[in-house]
């Protein structure tokens, strides 16, 4: 019964996250989508708000971790040029809000 108090809110904060704003709307919480979507994930991802700013989302690195920093930062760029980064965007179809380069504090 104790798992139950905390599945049933698991399960329903799930579900409506790949829900349309127009399924949600109806208040069916515990109801399937009827279309699935990344609508929310999308817009949480490239959208979001932190402090004062609302550019979306992206990696920290500490600032004395600059060898880490800049070998992400390569392999990001190497996706972006040989077009992998825009076919995984292509197959989950979050093509939206792409980027075309990986910026070092591109937020600030």
């Amino acid at each position: 019964m104790a798992a139950a108090f905390f599945a049933v809110p698991l399960y329903v904060i799930v579900t409506t996250s790949f829900k349309t704003m127009d399924q949600i709307r109806l208040g069916r919480i515990f109801s399937l989508p009827d279309t699935w979507t990344l609508e929310a994930w999308r817009y949480a991802w490239f959208n979001a708000c932190s402090g004062m700013n609302c550019d979306g989302v992206g990696i920290g690195f500490r600032k004395d971790d600059t060898q880490l920093r800049d070998a992400v930062q390569a392999a990001l760029k190497a996706l972006v040029a040989d077009g992998t980064y825009q076919k995984i965007l292509q197959k989950w179809n979050v093509t939206q809000g792409s980027l075309t380069t990986a910026a070092i504090n591109g937020g600030s």
